[in-house]
């Protein structure tokens, strides 16, 4: 039986590692000296993000196997999920879960399409926690923080993890969820995953939200402390020096868990709990070797006791304000399912402009150079040179808007509509009336939709 006097420490990792090949500078060194740095740890489970390659992986395991016996990376996409999970303890099932949005295949340079996003799953065996399911994530990144494109992409990814936590606490499972969300506290993906799935967020446990007027008055170091930024702030070496965020950089990266009430094995009815005592970055000071930061992005740590539960009572969102996130949610997914069709539509009518085109230029070219003998071989070697790249071109066009816009677009129209179906038969679930059946009434913007959210449920403050 675990009483007052015998509570045990949980401690927890996030850590986006930047390690993306021919990109991230040093690379090859960081990510050592980040396997370096995790086998000095005290940490209980750790939540790896951006760990693109397999010598990286080899390198990791090979040095923290004595402090981590169990690491489990997930092989996903084309280039992989980037995501792993070590624990000092031993690791009882695994699984991952594909996002179905995920980017757009045209989108070669954001490499979202290619390495398939999604969540993995570890049930990690703890001694007195019992099964403990960690989610680790890495959701769709906001390239352009101005006109957010993916934003519809990323709320369906929020979506689907809040599904899962909610059927992984109907097991009575304890729940850790961490990664880099691309997403700052006041947005409606957060608003999500603490309403819908009702993660509580650790840095929140341990740090109160200080108010605007004192925000306006923070240096980049406040922001650090009070806020919890870890990334692009102008204190990590690798920062944009153009500070796309502002001054105070944003937080990005998370721990949020849910705990469910229970007792360690079957039929025991002294239920425990976990609750967060501390959270704070890691990994904010400069390698003294490297004399740079060990990734773009700073880590973030959360302490958790394992304690007795006064009850088994469940965490639970009031339907009046679930109801409230999920008509914004809706609505939102509606505006940008529009805008996904209309991509798709473009890239329909590209290939139906290319295709005769390049026929007409193969068929121009044959026409000219047998029809015209009289021509020089230079001239005839010339148009038949030219109008024979340009037919080619054509034709290779023509297949890419017809596989990005035809075959990716459809496949990203369905997918859409699945999740906006879904949100519909929540919200009527939860007695909501569900107001624009079609896309007329979305919202125009994501900044409104992610104001609505924060004003109407208060998520938070940056």
């Amino acid at each position: 039986m675990i009483t007052p006097h015998n509570t045990m420490p949980l401690s927890v990792l996030s850590f986006n590692c930047w390690g993306l090949r021919f990109v991230s500078k040093s690379r090859e060194d960081r990510l050592h000296a980040i396997a370096d740095y995790l086998a000095t740890t005290t940490h209980d489970i750790v939540g790896l993000q951006e760990l693109w390659m397999s010598e990286d992986v080899d390198y990791l395991r090979a040095t923290t196997k004595h402090v981590f016996p169990h690491l489990k990376y997930y092989y996903s996409g084309v280039l992989g999920s980037g995501l792993a999970i070590l624990s000092r303890h031993p690791i009882v099932s695994t699984y991952f879960h594909r996002y179905t949005l995920n980017g757009h295949p045209l989108e070669i340079l954001h490499g979202d399409y290619y390495v398939g996003k999604g969540v993995a799953s570890a049930c990690i065996e703890h001694p007195m926690a019992g099964v403990v399911e960690v989610f680790n994530t890495h959701l769709h990144a906001d390239y352009n923080i101005t006109a957010d494109t993916h934003f519809g992409h990323r709320l369906s990814q929020a979506w689907e993890l809040a599904n899962l936590v909610r059927a992984s606490a109907g097991q009575g499972r304890h729940i850790i969820v961490l990664g880099d969300y691309n997403s700052s506290p006041t947005t409606l993906t957060y608003a999500l995953l603490t309403t819908h799935a009702v993660l509580s967020d650790a840095w929140l446990d341990s740090h109160p939200a200080p108010s605007p007027e004192t925000i306006l008055s923070f240096t980049p170091q406040d922001a650090l402390v009070h806020l919890g930024s870890t990334c692009d702030t102008p204190l990590n070496s690798w920062t944009n020096p153009r500070l796309p965020r502002g001054q105070l950089g944003d937080r990005l990266d998370y721990i949020l868990y849910r705990t469910s009430p229970r007792g360690i094995t079957q039929g025991d009815t002294n239920f425990i709990t976990l609750r967060c005592t501390s959270a704070a970055l890691a990994c904010v000071e400069r390698d003294p070797h490297l004399g740079c930061h060990l990734s773009d992005h700073f880590g973030v740590e959360a302490r958790f006791e394992i304690i007795p539960a006064s009850d088994s009572n469940t965490p639970s969102t009031p339907s009046s304000a679930l109801t409230a996130l999920l008509t914004i949610f809706l609505e939102t997914l509606r505006r940008h399912h529009d805008l996904s069709k209309t991509r798709s539509y473009h890239l329909t009518l590209h290939f139906l402009f290319a295709l005769p085109t390049s026929l007409g230029l193969w068929i121009a070219t044959t026409f000219v150079s047998t029809v015209y003998p009289s021509l020089s071989p230079p001239a005839i070697g010339a148009i038949v040179g030219v109008g024979g790249l340009l037919s080619l071109l054509g034709a290779v066009w023509a297949v890419v808007a017809l596989v990005c816009g035809f075959v990716a677009g459809h496949e990203e129209d369905r997918a859409f509509r699945e999740v906006i179906e879904e949100v519909e038969v929540c919200v009527g679930k939860n007695g909501g009336r569900m107001e624009g059946s079609d896309s007329e009434g979305a919202v125009e913007e994501e900044g409104d939709s992610e104001g609505a959210a924060e004003e109407g449920l208060g998520v938070g403050t940056r």
